[in-house]
């Protein structure tokens, strides 16, 4: 092995396999880096998804009537630091994501700089190409795409905060210990980034209880362990004001009772979910997540070994972190399969724990750096097969497209409740609620900048900044009676243009009677897929008369 990866690792001299491997690093961080960003890019929609609705288009709207609604919880957290930025994509950019998608990705690259420092302080590196090596492992672990709802949903700052504040403050926690001078601020910012945790997520209050156990078993002192608990406990407090236990309490306390072993094997699937996404195997993912828990606890108890580096330390306390975290998804979403433990949201904390398990493994290994060229194969091959699902649409939800179609409805005005559960998933009063406000209030896709070409319906077809065209509906299905509306799919004729943003359908008048959206990405309820089909709504009982198409 040692001959394999080059003996000789405090030479000046590189050998051409040290070479290599840190050109193939250079070329792997730049291909999980470029192909992230431009997943992010290719599967961007300006349309609300899910709890954006109701967490950020809804929060939006009522933080305008009264301060509350920044405290208010949304499903069982508490999500004032996301709201920030939701806040500020609403006010500043329409609510549209321009914020948090990037935002999204920028916390993913700070996820891998903490990690990358934390290596840093642990191993013992002798020379940037061995540093390199393992940053380029912890980077594509950070950005891997198999967690793409966390970067491509505009929701989803707080499911990638939660863990980042956390990481920050143990580290903080550990320079607190190593500074003389500065001690003081160090131990401030630890607590107050520990307290923060708790207002991105509800696992966020975690934090606070295993930094507590960090400083006594790193330090021994009572004035600052008691001071952690006193802030934890205040906290957990101040979160607790007005809180509403959700359903999955009941679930949760059920389960526990009588079928202990589901709640286990849900959070030993999370934490062994990226081998789920990989394999798919759920036997394999409980297998992985107990080897974690082992392999964790093994460490652990070689303690004479970690105890005098605070930051390996630290890194235990993010594990367990962690760990308390599968422990608290597997009590509130029990009822849902195991399956939905290794969720795309689910996998950024695990893949995070890896990292920091590689990092604690390597921090003791005589040779370092020839087991992070081992390291750095292994993880290339284990994520290459996913990551490079991000050069395509993410077909695993709901695609741009179909996005698209379904926010028309609204715009349009159409009661199609095949739309509203598209964009809702869960349709409810509140969900309602957030569509008729953001309607009257003209955000989000309400808003002018986004009304075309729902506001052309009735005007003159001739009138349109497009070209005439040709094509069939092979699909239509009535969704609102009263508007005698109806969805409906089809194909342009061959030869059109494969770039077209919009279709418009005009009467035997001349008048523009429904829209349609080309379907670049999938099939729709025509059940054909490709560049020249299309599915909008036609509205009125007449067919259409002509088309135009618009680039």
């Amino acid at each position: 092995m040692y001959k394999l990866l080059g003996r000789d690792t405090l030479s000046r001299t590189s050998t051409p396999l040290q070479t290599f491997l840190f050109a193939l690093a250079v070329l792997l961080v730049g291909l999980f880096l470029g192909s992230t960003i431009f997943g992010a890019y290719l599967n961007y929609s300006p349309v609300p998804m899910l709890d954006s609705w109701t967490g950020m288009v809804g929060f939006y709207l009522k933080s305008l009537d009264s301060p509350l609604a920044w405290w208010a919880q949304h499903n069982d957290h508490r999500i004032f630091f996301s709201k920030l930025l939701f806040w500020l994509d609403m006010r500043y950019f329409g609510g549209v994501g321009l914020v948090l998608i990037p935002a999204n990705v920028i916390l993913l690259l700070l996820t891998w700089w903490m990690l990358a420092t934390y290596a840093s302080r642990l191993i013992n590196f002798s020379s940037l190409r061995e540093r390199f090596l393992v940053w380029a492992i912890l980077g594509m672990l950070c950005l891997a795409w198999m967690q793409n709802q966390n970067i491509t949903f505009s929701f989803q700052s707080q499911f990638i905060l939660v863990y980042l504040l956390p990481l920050l403050s143990f580290y903080c926690h550990g320079r607190a210990l190593e500074s003389d001078s500065h001690s003081l601020r160090w131990r401030a910012l630890s607590l107050f980034l520990g307290v923060a945790s708790a207002h991105c997520m509800v696992n966020g209050i975690f934090a606070l209880p295993m930094l507590a156990l960090l400083s006594w078993y790193s330090e021994r002192s009572p004035r600052w362990f008691l001071l952690t608990v006193l802030c934890a406990a205040i906290s957990l407090a101040v979160f607790l004001v007005g809180y509403k236990f959700t359903v999955g309490s009941d679930f949760g306390n059920d389960a526990i009772v009588k079928k202990p072993w589901l709640v286990i094997g849900f959070a030993l699937v999370y934490l062994g979910g990226p081998f789920y996404i990989i394999f798919g195997k759920i036997a394999l993912a409980m297998a992985v997540g107990g080897l974690a828990v082992v392999l964790t606890t093994y460490l652990f108890l070689r303690r004479s070994v970690y105890r005098s580096n605070p930051f390996a330390l630290a890194l235990f306390a993010y594990i367990g972190y962690v760990f308390a975290t599968a422990g608290m998804t597997a009590y509130g979403r029990v009822f849902f399969p195991l399956s939905f433990a290794a969720s795309g949201r689910y996998l950024t904390p695990t893949l995070i724990m890896w990292g920091a398990l590689l990092i604690l493994l390597l921090s003791r290994s005589r040779h370092a750096a020839q087991w992070s060229g081992v390291a750095l194969a292994v993880v290339a091959a284990l994520l290459l097969p996913t990551q490079i699902q991000a050069f395509k649409i993410n077909t695993d939800m709901y695609t741009p497209q179909v996005k698209a179609v379904a926010a028309l409805s609204l715009q349009l005005g159409i009661e199609d409740m095949g739309a509203k559960n598209k964009l809702s998933l869960f349709y409810n009063a509140d969900f309602e609620d957030s569509f008729q406000r953001a309607r009257k209030s003209k955000v989000s896709i309400f808003a002018e900048k986004y009304a075309y070409p729902a506001n052309q319906i009735g005007k003159p077809l001739q009138d349109v900044a497009g070209e005439p065209c040709a094509g069939q509906i092979t699909y239509r299905e009535q969704v609102d009676q009263k508007h005698a509306a109806y969805l409906v799919g089809g194909a342009l004729a061959q030869g059109a243009a494969a770039t077209y943003r919009y279709i418009l359908f005009g009467d035997a008048q001349g008048l523009v009677m429904g829209v349609a959206i080309p379907g670049r990405d999938m099939a729709g309820p025509g059940g054909n897929a490709g560049p020249l089909n299309f599915d909008g709504y036609l509205l009125g009982q007449s067919d259409f008369a002509e088309m135009r198409c618009v680039h």
